[in-house]
């Protein structure tokens, strides 16, 4: 039984939403001749486990990355938003203030437009 470690369609087995380790097994066991065909199966599986567990470091760096990018991004709206809350609160403090002025106006204009009917 002889496979090539660059079978596509052997590695694709793997990535079936319905496959079933089990039936795997056993088809490989009852097809294998001798000891020589399982040995060749185990390098071929220890092979594609290397390269997965390569690309999933690979993954995990390329995301780490990207997350610590998202997180320095994440900080820097998180500025820009703390400034614009102390922005809108100083004017909403200096629209309270002009308020405050316009209805002291307003209240000495009455009285001076009072004394004067």
């Amino acid at each position: 039984m002889e496979f090539s470690d660059a079978d596509p369609a052997f590695r694709a087995r793997f990535l079936e939403p319905r496959f079933e380790p089990e039936s795997f097994v056993q088809s490989i066991a009852s097809k294998s001749i001798g000891s020589t065909d399982l040995m060749n199966m185990k390098r071929r599986m220890h092979l594609i486990a290397s390269e997965a567990k390569t690309e999933l470091k690979q993954n995990v760096y390329r995301n780490h990355t990207k997350f610590i990018e998202t997180a320095k991004e994440v900080s820097s709206l998180e500025s820009e938003v703390y400034q614009l809350h102390s922005l809108l609160a100083d004017e909403k403090q200096l629209l309270n203030t002009v308020k405050e002025l316009l209805n002291v106006e307003n209240k000495k204009n009455f009285w001076i437009s009072y004394e004067y009917e």
